[in-house]
């Protein structure tokens, strides 16, 4: 029994250096015991393209990473991955204290995707907070150039009001505006393309035509209004994705917590539970369970999207 432990605490440390080096096992082990084999053309294709084929830990890790730059954090995928290591070696070793390796096993794993899963778990978060600050920074200026009837004195105005990261392209805004040509159409021309909304591209739109005709600025409040209720909208599509992980929870509470009272009402389950080979697999299987549980809450808590697929 404990020569298993003191190998399972060595895989453990195994992948963790693995993990944290970037190395693979399996190349490393081919490359050392293997001839080296010439790869073909089309697996040099594939593997450029990116559409060599990963196991469900590979797609999970790649698909954190994706996130994490697509919503402009990337710098923190490596304290992620630690993370994962950390909680990895954490969990194997919660398994050894109780002297299961079932349950050992599946600890490893759920602490190993447990920070994965909490990133794909933010990007409804981020874009709610990054469409929120969008929708109010263009109701400030609209506001601001009813009265000014001046767009950059507009946004000088209220530059220090917007957040990040509508702040930047305002302040691009103004920059092309003062510094490289003062044409306001060009300037709203050149920040188009630097906020994926359609609704931002629609208000730039209309700021030029009213810019050039100021008697149509009700088209702008249009375009304001029209912000407000999707946003609206789209926090209502935010709470109902978000229903299925906190039924998950629930659910968890649910399954696992009798445990604790079945052992404190009978005393003779507790040797029955961590003692027996039967009790070991029977609590492996519950937290195999509530994993699989977590894994589908969140799949099914990820917003539609190409940078969300899995």
């Amino acid at each position: 029994m404990n020569l298993f432990f003191v190998v399972l605490v060595t895989m453990s440390m195994a992948t963790a250096f693995f993990l944290l080096t970037g190395i693979s096992p399996r190349e490393t082990v081919t490359s050392l015991f293997s001839r080296q084999k010439q790869p073909s053309l089309e697996a040099e294709l594939l593997n450029i393209r990116g559409l060599k084929k990963q196991n469900f830990i590979e797609r999970q890790f790649s698909l954190a990473k994706a996130i994490l730059e697509i919503t402009e954090r990337g710098n923190e995928y490596a304290r992620y991955r630690r993370l994962s290591v950390l909680f990895a070696t954490i969990g194997a070793g919660a398994g050894a204290v109780l002297l299961n390796p079932f349950l050992a096993a599946v600890l490893l794993i759920a602490g190993l995707l447990g920070p994965m899963f909490a990133v794909q778990l933010s990007v409804t978060a981020f874009q709610s907070e990054s469409r929120e600050t969008l929708y109010a920074s263009i109701s400030t200026v609209t506001g601001s150039f009813d009265q000014l009837e001046d767009l950059p004195a507009s946004v000088s105005a209220n530059i220090p009001h917007i957040g990040a990261p509508v702040q930047a392209v305002f302040q691009e805004f103004l920059r092309q505006c003062t510094i490289i040509n003062p044409s306001v159409p060009r300037a709203l021309t050149i920040v188009t393309g630097m906020i994926d909304s359609d609704n931002w591209r629609e208000w730039c739109d209309t700021a030029q035509i009213c810019i050039e005709n100021p008697s149509k600025k009700e088209a702008l409040r249009e375009v304001v209004e029209k912000c407000n209720k999707q946003n609206q909208i789209h926090a209502e599509l935010d709470m109902i994705l978000r229903r299925p992980f906190r039924d998950m929870i629930k659910m968890a509470c649910i399954v696992v917590g009798p445990i604790p009272f079945i052992c404190f009402i009978f005393p003779d389950a507790v040797p029955v539970l961590f003692g027996t080979w039967q009790g070991k697999a029977v609590l492996a299987v519950i937290a195999a369970a509530v994993f699989h549980g977590f894994y589908r809450a969140v799949h099914a808590s990820r917003p539609l999207g190409k940078a969300v697929e899995a």
